[in-house]
């Protein structure tokens, strides 16, 4: 009787293959977009195309070579380990390096005069900054305002038991605090960002802020894609995806239950089902025509009331390291400094640039980080000029204490001017709990008779880590998942 075990499977396998082989498109070739077609390829799904936008893949991870170093102008670091699925695709390839282990690095703060605050200072103020955030959690249960009352509360009793600290110093550490804290949400400042969102946010146990050592996230592509470490069993990918492909509609409203995508050079596909993976940015404007019909009202309503937020790098690479290898450089604005900047819109911009960071493994490069509103004020300037600005910047700060030198090269973000992203990542805001919605209102499906034919993906999705590259691959896991229970497919390698 095998043989006819083998003919009945045989007769399935083509069933699956031809007749039934469902059409999938993916919009966009990020990491959630990577996710969904890896899965779904290796559970037998053979009609599995992307279409990117843009004229490479990796959407928000982007690392590009950089005067001979990769670098990270998008995703950078693994945040967290147990749990995280980026760190359980790649650590056991060895390709990551925790904080502390070879790496650990101090706080060097200066003021906007210059001068130096004592080393032992800096690091028992950066310590205060980690432990109000742990309590944070506990703190904000229940609050349905903004984090900033309770930050505000806590560093301002924290700050008074410094002998030393007057309350313009006070005043000044606050906001230094208040840049350092938003870094993390891309928002604008801590009246944003809302507490319920702030305590919704999972934190996974382990390090933080985990490196790629000499790579960069660039690799979790490969890795997703089984080009790395044996390209040998690399998957069809990259063989069906389409670059320079932008989507301007997605009409599910098409004949025979299809869904038909059209992109600007006037190419159109049609699909069974459709996976829309960009960024809340180009959600929020384009929503209302980039589909056919409009979106239910839950869902445009979800759109306008999470937040897109902005954060922006400036890398900046010297012949040799003239500072101390270990040190990142904070800034501490200067309260009159501050309003100077504040009154002047040509400047004002460098207020949102909270440090110069080292780079693990680049020991030449330093890392500007800017945030909010100066992120895209930032990226809105010619190239020369926001490279000379926060060089002068680096100068008034440290140059007291460092002998400068003049950067040998120069590398700028630009998310929010990119239609293709219009910001760095989502966070959820007051205006978001005034809402009252949700990212998992944004994953949600659209059904045609029971079925799912738009589907959602990308960490703005993410319910729980929205903002982070190892959120977008899982929603892109879970998109796949929802087409591969749907056809009860299963892995041929199982």
């Amino acid at each position: 009787m095998w043989w006819l075990y083998a003919a009945l499977g045989f007769v399935y396998l083509l069933h699956f293959t031809t007749a039934e082989e469902p059409k999938i498109v993916i919009i966009g070739a990020g990491a959630s977009g990577i996710a969904a077609a890896s899965k779904l390829y290796e559970h037998g799904f053979q009609d599995v195309i992307i279409l990117e936008a843009e004229n490479r893949i990796g959407g928000r991870v982007y690392t590009t070579w950089f005067d001979e170093s990769w670098v990270d102008l998008g995703g950078q670091w693994v945040h967290g380990e147990t749990g995280n699925a980026a760190f359980k695709l790649a650590a056991p390839l060895e390709l990551l390096e925790a904080s502390g282990e070879k790496n650990w690095v101090e706080f060097d703060i200066h003021n906007s005069k210059g001068v130096r605050l004592p080393l032992d200072l800096s690091q028992n103020l950066m310590a205060l900054l980690t432990n109000v955030s742990g309590e944070a959690n506990e703190a904000l249960a229940g609050n349905n305002g903004s984090i900033a009352d309770f930050f505000t509360a806590k560093f301002n009793i924290e700050l008074q038991k410094y002998p030393t600290f007057n309350e313009t110093l006070v005043k000044e550490v606050l906001k230094m605090f208040e840049g350092l804290t938003i870094a993390t949400d891309s928002s604008d400042n801590w009246t944003d960002i809302s507490a319920t969102g702030y305590t919704a946010y999972q934190d996974y146990p382990g390090s933080n802020i985990v490196n790629w050592k000499d790579r960069g996230y660039g690799t979790i592509l490969d890795v997703l894609m089984k080009k790395y470490p044996n390209p040998e069993e690399e998957l069809p990918i990259m063989n069906n995806t389409l670059l320079n492909s932008e989507v301007v509609n997605v009409n599910y409203n098409a004949t025979d239950k299809k869904v038909l995508i059209e992109t600007s050079n006037g190419q159109k596909y049609t699909a069974d089902h459709v996976i829309v993976t960009p960024s809340l940015g180009v959600l929020k404007e384009q929503y209302e025509t980039l589909f056919t019909p409009q979106l239910p009202e839950s869902k445009v309503k979800t759109i306008k009331g999470l937040s897109m937020g902005s954060a922006a790098k400036i890398y900046l690479s010297f012949e040799a390291p003239w500072w101390s290898s270990n040190r990142d450089l904070i800034l501490l604005w200067d309260e009159m400094d501050r309003q100077e900047y504040e009154n002047d819109t040509s400047k004002k911009w460098l207020l949102d640039l909270i440090g110069f960071f080292t780079v693990a493994h680049r020991p030449r490069m330093l890392c500007a980080w800017i945030n909010g509103a100066g992120a895209r004020y930032m990226e809105a300037l010619p190239e020369n000029q926001a490279f000379n600005e926060a060089f002068t910047l680096l100068n008034k700060f440290f140059g007291n204490s460092y002998n400068i030198t003049r950067p040998t090269a120069y590398l700028r973000t630009n998310w929010s001017n990119n239609k293709h992203f219009r910001g760095a990542y989502s966070f959820r805001s007051v205006e978001s709990q005034r809402s009252g919605v949700w990212a998992n209102e944004l994953a949600a499906p659209l059904l045609v008779d029971g079925k799912p034919i738009v589907m959602f993906a990308g960490e703005a999705t993410n319910s729980q880590r929205w903002a982070s590259v190892d959120g977008a691959i899982d929603t892109g896991f879970r998109e796949a998942d929802r087409l591969i229970e749907l056809y009860n497919t299963k892995n041929p390698s199982q």
